[in-house]
């Protein structure tokens, strides 16, 4: 199980690492600071910023490199957290996470958006809720199966064209899944 905290970012070391202050501890983490490589082509971490960060470790030959994961590995800055936050806080407090969650973001800044209705539909079945104030939707308890995804979008937006592609949930697993919806194109008439 890899490690996994909030922290602050609070400027480089001397041996040119990022030193986090962690706020919250979730996994395999112990002190309240924590010295981190940043990864190449990583998230761009800004002093005084907090991020949701994921800790991975690297051998090259005989060095260990303990570094903050990429953002495809669930580092991310905290205001596009708050979906898997639950999640992890959950899985800290011994309860069962559900099975599908994520963020409704939007435009180019992915600012979230709160208030959208979101579906997912097997063949059998379809599931609904609402994002929450911070964006954030969550589907407990789903039966394995293919799903596809859709959204109640607010005038003026649309779903990215990857966003309706349906997604297999194996029985009993999570799924974390973003949706990003962009103004919609407008026509100009011709």
């Amino acid at each position: 199980m890899r490690a996994a905290f909030v922290g602050t970012d609070t400027g480089w070391t001397s041996l040119g690492q990022i030193r986090f202050r962690v706020e919250e501890k979730f996994r395999g983490v112990k002190g309240d600071y924590i010295d981190l490589e940043p990864f190449p082509g990583g998230v761009r971490f800004q002093v005084g910023e907090q991020y949701l960060v994921f800790v991975g470790v690297w051998q090259d030959r005989a060095v260990k490199h303990i570094f903050a994961a990429g953002p495809w590995e669930g580092t991310r800055e905290l205001k596009y957290a708050s979906a898997i936050l639950e999640q992890l806080r959950a899985e800290k407090n011994g309860r069962r996470n559900d099975s599908a969650y994520g963020m409704f973001l939007v435009g180019e800044d992915f600012h979230p958006l709160p208030g959208v209705v979101v579906r997912i539909q097997s063949k059998e079945k379809s599931f609904e809720t609402t994002t929450d104030e911070r964006g954030a939707y969550a589907f407990a308890r789903l039966p394995g199966g293919t799903y596809r995804l859709s959204a109640d979008l607010p005038p003026g937006l649309q779903l990215r064209p990857y966003q309706s592609l349906g997604f297999e949930l194996p029985r009993g697993a999570c799924y974390e899944n973003d949706i990003i919806a962009d103004p919609a194109a407008k026509s100009n008439g011709r």
